[in-house]
């Protein structure tokens, strides 16, 4: 529930396609930890990371896509999401 209220917020005040590209890449994130899907979870967040190379995005954001994109394991992916939700809502708070 609070992915989608992020991303309806997001998506609202969004312009630009690395912006979009971004956000869609963080919902696929949420969804493949749901799913208990480590390798699609961090597929998505390596787009991520290509969306902040595009511009426009944060580096806090990126950095936290990589942290993501290194854990080992789904536990470890589920600690390293919340950093990653933090960094992704801070971004949406200042924009």
């Amino acid at each position: 529930m609070v992915s989608t209220i992020l991303f309806t917020g997001v998506m609202a005040a969004a312009g630009k396609n690395s912006t979009n590209q971004l956000i869609e890449s963080y919902m696929k994130v949420g969804t493949a930890l749901a799913d208990d899907d480590l390798s699609a979870a961090q597929d998505a967040a390596v787009a991520m990371i290509g969306g902040t190379e595009a511009g426009g995005i944060p580096e806090q954001v990126s950095t936290a896509a990589s942290s993501f994109v290194d854990a080992k394991d789904l536990a470890n992916a589920r600690i390293s999401f919340q950093a990653l939700s933090s960094a992704v809502q801070g971004w949406i708070q200042e924009s």
